[in-house]
């Protein structure tokens, strides 16, 4: 691997005491020579001073109170945080600072090269508390590479809320889906990130945390679930166990998850938020769960299909009064009339449901299942929607309910789609 290149520029600055360093930043700003895009920090590792940042035109008339300290030149600071807020957009900073490294540690590179570097440089990247995550496709240029460390050096000292870069990896087509992003600047994968108000801790390098699915959670927290039992077949490090716990407090919540990494993990999360009295984990394959008739609502929240685990599902539902089923599922959209194929999916979501309600109940118990709404989460992929199909599932316990079944002509469908 190349050897990290050492960053430089054109910034003066002093270098002072810790315990001075209040003090000679007053007394330059006082003399309008604090030079406020950048902010004060360690000049070396192996030296303690800090470097106050000063304008480079005051280098040949310093003000008698800061003359004692040693100036130096070529020092590269960080923006300061209000300097980045008026002047330009995070992705603008990053770009103007990398390719100033580029200019200073390659000055015979062509425009035409440094061009093609800056068309690599991603506009669009992932947030996971202190790390910044890119798709894995970004940064592909080999200048970037010959750079070294230097390069995500510059990012997380102009972009100031991060520590840490990784990078996007497919996700495993293991059956546990794990996720291997990246790690190229940090010491470690494990964050902590918050949504909705729910802390969510994981290890970046080792498991899957969709943002693209806020808007389902935040949906999820918004249901009453007071007094119900819910099963999450699909808990992973508690993405929508946590929503109902917190939010739409369920009585009980069982979590099946398979991955021990990620099982480690919904502990941690369950305690952290305070809700692991009231959640039971089941480790191991969903389709062994073992307990029968218990749910009031079941969350299937597996993509690209949770069908494998449609039977144990329909098993888990309270055989008294029912229940809802919560199936996330992607379905192949054509361009036109895509309210179309998400009510076409539907129809066959809730015959298949009723099939497998008919084949594991008796013959003369006859459910009506209805599917109550549709859910647009996002674009999987083009002409690939991730929705989530709301399925009521009922035992034909009274005349009313079989007659409001034949009302709804079987199978009422409400759609909320996203052209």
């Amino acid at each position: 691997m190349t050897e990290p290149v050492l960053c430089s520029s054109d910034m003066c600055a002093i270098l002072v005491p810790p315990q001075d360093a209040n003090v000679a930043r007053q007394i330059a700003e006082s003399n309008g020579v604090y030079d406020m895009s950048r902010r004060i920090a360690k000049h070396a590792n192996d030296d303690p001073r800090l470097a106050i940042p000063i304008t480079t035109g005051c280098k040949d008339n310093i003000p008698i109170g800061l003359q004692t300290y040693d100036l130096i030149e070529g020092v590269d600071l960080p923006h300061s945080a209000s300097w980045i807020s008026k002047q330009q957009s995070p992705y603008q900073v990053m770009v103007d600072s990398l390719i100033n490294l580029v200019r200073r540690v390659r000055p015979t590179l062509s425009e035409k090269e440094i061009e093609h570097a800056r068309r690599t440089i991603s506009k669009h990247w992932e947030e996971h508390g202190d790390v910044i995550l890119f798709p894995a496709n970004s940064f592909n240029h080999p200048i970037w590479n010959d750079l070294g460390s230097c390069v995500w050096e510059v990012i997380v000292s102009n972009m100031n809320r991060f520590t840490r870069v990784a990078f996007q990896q497919a996700v495993n087509s293991n059956l546990m889906r794990t996720s291997s992003a990246r790690l190229v600047y940090g010491d470690s994968g494990i964050v902590t990130h918050i949504d909705n108000g729910i802390s969510y801790t994981y290890d970046i390098t080792k498991l899957m945390f969709s943002r693209g699915n806020i808007t389902e959670k935040i949906r999820v927290a918004a249901f009453n679930c007071d007094g119900e039992v819910v099963v999450d077949l699909f808990a992973g490090i508690g993405y929508f166990t946590l929503p109902y716990l917190v939010h739409a407090r369920a009585q009980k919540v069982y979590a099946c998850e398979w991955n021990p990494t990620a099982v480690e993990m919904l502990k941690h999360n369950l305690a952290a938020n305070h809700v692991i009295d009231r959640c039971e984990i089941f480790t191991g394959d969903n389709r062994t769960f073992p307990l029968k008739g218990i749910a009031d609502r079941i969350n299937l929240g597996l993509i690209p299909t949770s069908r494998a685990s449609w039977n144990v599902a329909v098993n888990t539902l309270n055989k008294e009064k029912g229940g809802w089923l919560h199936i996330h599922e992607n379905v192949t959209c054509p361009d036109k009339d895509r309210k179309h194929a998400h009510s076409t999916a539907a129809q066959a979501v809730a015959l298949d449901i009723k099939k497998l309600l008919r084949e594991n109940a008796p013959s003369s118990c006859d459910w009506s299942v209805n599917v109550r709404h549709i859910e647009f989460v996002k674009s999987y992929a083009p002409r690939i929607h991730h929705l989530v199909f709301d399925v009521e599932c009922r035992p034909p316990s009274s005349v009313s309910q079989l007659l409001k079944e034949v009302a709804a002509d079987t199978i009422d469908i409400t759609t909320k789609s996203h052209s």
